[in-house]
């Protein structure tokens, strides 16, 4: 994690330096499409040793959000997204579900007629859980009687820069595409709240974001 302490050290320090006055505000809300990079190899090979099948990565990851601030300085908003990942070997399926969230700060660093280009980061948490079923009950009481399977869960602390590159379509509908990386800080993983020896899942993974936004660019003297 000292490679994502540096790295916060180096982005706070280009985030707060400079910044002229405001001429432009940008500003939006809508619908993000995650591609999450994570190297599920190791995971794969336990899994695939006992019977599972692996998983595909990027794991595909949905959510939403929203910033506003300066078209060229300081900007903040939220975002929060997450998703699931299956694999199945006949009766035993396998479920990776990841969820990340937090408050977006950004920075707006050059910006044409209809395109842009910003960094910043995302602050927050985040959880992972990894659900195995060996197989499938035939009744409830089955799945009491002879267990079906188990549930690990992790929460962690999350660290995620990036760059983006924005496309403004029309004046009321833009697209941001951002390449970043996740950096995470967890606690243990967890069965039924209690700390146990968890899988082998790094979450330190590069990340691609797709954004498609309702709102757009407006002079200041037009936004008051």
């Amino acid at each position: 994690m000292r490679g994502g302490v540096l790295a916060l050290g180096v982005w706070l320090g280009v985030f707060f330096v400079g910044g002229g006055a405001q001429e432009e505000l940008v500003g939006g809300g809508g619908s993000m499409a995650v591609f999450f990079f994570a190297d599920l190899a190791p995971l794969n090979e336990v899994l695939v040793a006992h019977g599972f099948a692996g998983f595909s990565s990027p794991v595909l990851l949905w959510g939403g959000g929203g910033l506003a601030g300066d078209l060229r300085d300081i900007r903040t908003g939220g975002f929060g997204f997450g998703g699931d990942a299956y694999s199945v070997s006949g009766e035993k399926v396998a479920r990776l579900a990841l969820g990340f969230g937090g408050m977006a700060f950004e920075r707006g660093i050059w910006s044409g007629n209809q395109i842009g280009l910003s960094f910043g980061a995302l602050l927050g948490g985040g959880s992972a859980e990894l659900e195995l079923a060996h197989r499938l009950p035939s009744s409830f009481a089955d799945a009491l009687e002879s267990p079906v399977g188990v549930l690990f869960s992790r929460s962690f602390l999350l660290l995620q820069p990036y760059l983006g590159v924005e496309f403004y379509l029309f004046d009321w509908l833009f697209v941001k595409v951002q390449l970043g990386y996740t950096l995470t800080l967890g606690w243990a993983w967890e069965i039924a709240g209690r700390p146990v020896d968890g899988p082998p899942l790094n979450l330190n993974a590069p990340v691609l974001q797709l954004f498609l936004g309702f709102g757009g660019r407006v002079p200041l003297e037009e936004g008051g």
